[in-house]
């Protein structure tokens, strides 16, 4: 593929699997367009991290602290 059929700058090691995704041109954000240095191909969605488990853990502590004042 040529450079010219990219759709950015940074897309030419997507076939290789050594790209960076754009966080940005997926939802039509990213302001750089051919000149980005990530991949603007289509890459599967990521998971999200759950960063509400730790939230509970530290509740039980506390409760038991108010219990005895």
């Amino acid at each position: 593929m040529w450079y010219s059929e990219l759709p950015s700058i940074g897309s030419a090691n997507h076939f290789n699997g050594t790209c960076d995704r754009c966080c940005f041109h997926p939802k039509g954000r990213c302001l750089n367009g051919y000149n980005c240095q990530h991949c603007h191909f289509d890459h599967e969605k990521r998971k999200r991290k759950n960063k509400k488990k730790a939230k509970g853990k530290g509740q039980i502590g506390r409760a038991s602290c108010r219990e005895r004042v």
